[in-house]
C-alpha cells in the first residue's frame, strides 16, 4: 500500500503527502538530488489549514 500521493491545486503544486497514522507529512522531493524538503508535519485534520 503506497501512502505517498501528489497533492493537487495551485497552492500545493510540486508537493506530495505521506500518511503516517493520523499524521500527514507534506514534502517536496528534488528529482536530480537526494533532497527531501519537509514543508509541514501535522495531524490530518490540521495539516492543510494555514
Amino acid at each position: 500500500m503506497n501512502s505517498i500521493k501528489a497533492l493537487k491545486g495551485n497552492k500545493y503544486k510540486g508537493l506530495a503527502r505521506l500518511r503516517v497514522g493520523n499524521y500527514r507529512i507534506i514534502f517536496q522531493k528534488k528529482e536530480k538530488e537526494l533532497i527531501i524538503l519537509i514543508v509541514r508535519i501535522a495531524h490530518r485534520g490540521d495539516v492543510y489549514r494555514k
